[in-house]
Formats: structure tokens, C-alpha cells, sequence
């Protein structure tokens, strides 16, 4: 099997991007963390990035050193022993399977919040859950470069909506 490059530069960098969901941790984690930290968020945000760049840094010395296309399992089986990547290795599938029903779930509730106030009436959650795995399944099997592309999409709209509602917050 030959392996095709068939995104460029920006959609490779969009995938990540997108997969992070900055606008969704800025819209959903922020409230949150003012409510406990107050005027201190900015450097909790800090802090944060700090602490995720740490763990990066850790991740590319490890690969320099452990080529291995295993990513957690692979690397924590080279650097620290076979038992602690098979416990790595078991616990990336669980957060994989878990990640995925989790996002499922948000968006089936989330979805309901536009439906009931703009059209008055919402749909059954297990519907919206189904719904939002097919679209998700159906986007994995087609080209990767509908995913990036949709990505970009989606994120952009949601980025100029966080402006537009920042713009509507200082402006009152």
C-alpha cells in the first residue's frame, strides 16, 4: 500500500487546529474558570499552555529517541518497560472510545439549544447522537480532504462568531 499526500500545508495544520477546538475550549472552558479564578484566568490560560508545551517537548525528545509508530503505547514501551505500554496502549483506547461518545453526546445536547429557540421544537438525543455518527462516519470514510476543508470551515465561522459576540458584549 503506497501512502498518498493529498493535503497541503494549510489543511494539514487546520487538522490539529480544528481537532483542538480552540473557539469550544475558549467558549466552554472560560466561564468555568472565571467563576473560580476570577480576574486570574489569563494566567491560568498561561499556565495551561506552559504545562500542554511541557508535555510536548517531552513527546518530541521521546521520539528522537524511540522511533516507534505505536505514539503512547510505543514510546511509554521503549522509555519505561512493556507492562507500563500496555497499560498506556489500554488506556489510549479507552479515551479514544470514550472521546467519541463524549463529543456524540455533546453535540446531540447542543444541537437541541438552536433547534428550540429559534424553531420551537427539539429532537429526541439518541436521534441527534445517531445523526452526528453517521456524519462523523461518513466524513472518515470519504477523502481526508473533506474533513480539512469542513474543519476550516466550521472553525473559521466559529472564530468570527466569537468575535462577533465579543464585539456585542464590549459595545453594551
Amino acid at each position: 500500500m503506497r501512502l498518498l499526500r493529498q493535503l497541503n500545508f494549510i489543511e494539514v495544520l487546520a487538522m490539529p487546529v480544528a481537532l483542538m477546538a480552540p473557539t469550544a475550549g475558549m467558549a466552554l472552558n472560560t466561564p468555568f474558570a472565571a467563576a473560580t479564578a476570577g480576574t486570574r484566568v489569563p494566567l491560568i490560560f498561561v499556565l495551561s499552555t506552559l504545562g500542554i508545551a511541557c508535555v510536548g517537548v517531552g513527546f518530541i525528545r521521546l521520539t528522537r529517541r524511540f522511533n516507534d509508530a505505536g505514539s503512547v503505547y510505543g514510546i511509554t514501551k521503549a522509555a519505561i518497560g512493556p507492562r507500563y505500554g500496555f497499560m498506556a496502549g489500554w488506556c489510549l483506547a479507552l479515551v479514544y472510545v470514550t472521546f467519541v461518545g463524549t463529543l456524540l453526546a455533546g453535540f446531540a445536547t447542543f444541537a437541541n439549544l438552536p433547534l428550540s429557540d429559534l424553531f420551537n421544537f427539539t429532537v429526541p438525543w439518541p436521534l441527534l447522537l445517531l445523526g452526528g455518527g453517521i456524519v462523523v462516519w461518513a466524513m472518515g470514510y470519504r477523502n481526508i480532504k473533506l474533513s480539512a476543508r469542513t474543519f476550516m470551515i466550521c472553525e473559521g465561522v466559529s472564530i468570527a462568531l466569537m468575535f462577533v459576540r465579543s464585539e456585542e458584549h464590549t459595545s453594551e
